[in-house]
């Protein structure tokens, strides 16, 4: 063993590589133990069959078997971490071909590696249909109900990006184009494109709504409801810290036109009503405008909503109560689901810890983490199973966040590791990040982020919003956190750690327990 450490030592002197030191520069991660093995390469990335990338460098990853080889990629070297992992970012080759080869003394092992060419076949033609005159569409497939985020229909302003409304059924709006899968629809003016399996046509000519400016309250134990007379008008809502703003389209006024009198604009306003929850509202439109906003303003912190309309085409707008907390013992009582993100996909690491085992381990300290402090927790998986299926993704996310809600958890947290885009230096950015979709889940995002940078000490990445479906969830603050980068050799092993592990779960359970005392009112 000692002639073996010295080699170590004599290797990294040799290489004279900053990349070596690199692998271990963590003081607050676990030091990578030293393996002696047979000298034998394990490609993990690039995988199996893969297209060649688009870009002049890239990331190759993998296992040696032993700590004190050597090795190179096309002829530059790149460092062996003390376990026999590697991570280099080497030029991509012209012709396509990766050569790895692994050296220790006489011992020798090559792997040559080629991506596969693409299918030059023809792209199906996109069939595409302008109308002359616009036709009327009425969402008839998808969900009743905006709770879980996902299996809705959702509307964006381009085919690729992000989401930005969401249409229960029932939803209707004047269809402009038919391109591809797609609808070209308009929202006031405003252009959204909209899946068309969800959504059936006809020539019939679309009417404009009418939006009556009372709104009716109804108290339960849990929320509060809220009836707004939109007649089935499409909307898009912004929830924020103490209020929701709803932005309804190709809709009308005609109490709002009377407070006009001949003015730019209107508003509309109620205060101080009598529900214990709403603060009150405003209506505000503009002349000669088809769009329409409503903000209520909200006594307590927002906690969750959900929307659909009723069977007058009156949209209902369910808030919920925020819970009662212990300031003492602020779990005590709240249900949390914990998600272990992963299967179907999920990163892998350089020595084959799969990212779905590495989130599973981290979910299962936190679920003991939380019951100790007197929470209820649901967990999406507690084995290398998924909740549904690990071949259709869509179907798997879908599933997990309509279990969120079928639980009426408080607070979901979705665990994950991370991995880099084709092209990115690994070496520059990697750390910590957490995401968010709702702005009343800013806090949740934050707590955790602040918790989990203390104990992984790697690069703060930021907490930002994200359209994600494990993100998406209205029905409660839904925060995914991305802990570390799987392929990074010192940051897998530190996901192999029990006692690194449990720390990391530690400090989840912290950014819950603080963000759910900054709500305490």
């Amino acid at each position: 063993m000692k002639t073996n450490l010295i080699t170590v030592l004599l290797l990294s002197l040799f290489c004279e590589s900053p990349l070596l030191a690199q692998y271990e520069s963590n003081s607050l991660l676990p030091s990578i133990p030293f393996v002696e093995g047979s000298v034998e390469i394990t490609l993990v990335y690039p995988q199996a069959d893969m297209s060649k990338p688009n870009v002049q460098k890239n990331f190759v990853f993998g296992s040696v078997g032993t700590g004190d080889a050597m090795l190179t990629i096309n002829g530059d070297s790149v460092p062996v971490a003390p376990n026999g992992a590697f991570l280099g970012f080497v030029s991509m080759p012209r012709d396509g071909k990766y050569e790895l080869i692994a050296a220790r003394g006489d011992e020798r092992d090559t792997l040559q590696y080629e991506f596969v060419i693409p299918d030059p076949s023809p792209k199906p033609t996109i069939v595409r249909n302008l109308h002359e005159k616009p036709r009327l569409g009425i969402v008839t497939q998808g969900v009743d109900t905006l709770a879980s985020g996902s299996g809705i229909v959702y509307g964006a302003p381009t085919k690729w990006a992000d989401r930005q409304w969401f249409f229960p059924i029932g939803a209707r709006f004047p269809v402009h184009e038919r391109n591809g899968d797609h609808l070209r629809v308009d929202l006031g003016g405003d252009t959204a494109w909209v899946e068309r399996k969800h959504v059936t046509t006809s020539s019939a000519e679309h009417e404009m709504s009418e939006a009556r400016l009372d709104i009716g309250m109804t108290e339960a134990d849990r929320w509060v409801d809220l009836t707004i007379d939109v007649d089935y008008a499409p909307f898009r809502i912004d929830p924020q810290e103490k209020s929701i703003t709803l932005t309804f389209y190709n809709i009308l006024s005609y109490e709002l036109e009377k407070e006009m009198k001949g003015k730019s604009q209107a508003i509309y306003s109620v205060a101080n009503t009598p529900n214990s929850l709403v603060e009150g509202y405003a209506w505000k439109g503009e002349a000669d405008e088809t769009t329409i906003t409503l903000r209520i303003d909200l006594r307590k912190s927002l906690w969750g909503f959900k929307t659909f309309y009723n069977e007058s085409g009156k949209l209902v707008l369910r808030v919920r109560r925020p819970n009662a907390i212990d300031a003492e013992n602020p779990l005590l009582g709240l249900t949390i689901m914990v998600d272990a993100g992963h299967p179907p996909r999920g990163a892998t690491g350089p020595t084959g810890l799969t990212e779905a085992d590495a989130n599973l381990a981290i979910a299962l300290a936190l679920e003991e983490q939380l019951k100790t402090r007197g929470a209820r927790v649901v967990m999406t998986r507690r084995d290398q199973n998924p909740l549904l299926t690990d071949t259709n993704a869509v179907m798997e996310l879908t599933a997990r966040v309509e279990y969120a809600v079928l639980n009426d958890a408080d607070i979901l947290v979705s665990i994950h590791n991370n991995g880099f885009a084709d092209g990115v230096n690994p070496w520059k950015k990697n750390g910590t990040e957490t995401y968010y979709y709702h702005p009343f889940a800013v806090d949740l995002a934050r707590t955790l982020h602040e918790e989990i940078l203390e104990v992984t000490g790697v690069l703060s990445l930021g907490y930002k919003p994200r359209s994600l479906a494990l993100t998406r969830p209205t029905w409660m603050p839904a925060v995914l956190t991305e802990s570390l980068y799987m392929m990074h050799p010192q940051q897998e092993h530190a996901l192999q750690d029990p006692e690194f592990i449990n720390k990391l779960a530690d400090a989840h359970a912290k950014g819950i327990e603080r963000f759910v005392k900054g709500r305490v009112e």
